[in-house]
């Protein structure tokens, strides 16, 4: 369907875009096939994109996919009353005994565990 090709295009172009390299041989690719009527080569051409598409993926690191501020997108936080770009604070680990292991996440465990009936049995 059209939405569907439409949703590929966009995707090849964002990928493309992230991986640094140019996007006009992906716009005429795509303009070149636009007239086709025939549903086989279509298909064809469809499945051909999303091979394109799957390979970005690969070649693309995570980072460089992920919306930037350019794009909108991005981290903000609130000092001194404003809005800022950055990001905040990490919470520190508590000290005690077993230091890999957050007493908050901790808690958390304990509470599903007597959620399911594991802890409090008799």
């Amino acid at each position: 369907s059209r939405a569907s090709v439409l949703g590929l295009y966009r995707s090849i172009v964002r990928l493309t875009k992230a991986g640094g390299k140019p996007i006009q041989p992906v716009k005429d690719a795509f303009i070149a096939q636009r007239a086709e009527t025939d549903p086989v080569k279509i298909a064809k051409c469809v499945k051909e994109a999303e091979g394109h598409l799957s390979f970005l993926k690969i070649m693309t690191p995570r980072y460089n996919q992920r919306k930037t501020e350019e794009s909108g997108g991005g981290s903000f936080v609130y000092k001194d009353g404003k809005v800022v770009s950055g990001f905040g604070e990490k919470l520190g680990k508590q000290g005690f005994k077993d230091t890999r292991i957050d007493p908050d996440d901790l808690a958390r465990h304990h509470r599903l565990v007597r959620r399911q009936h594991f802890m409090d049995r008799e």
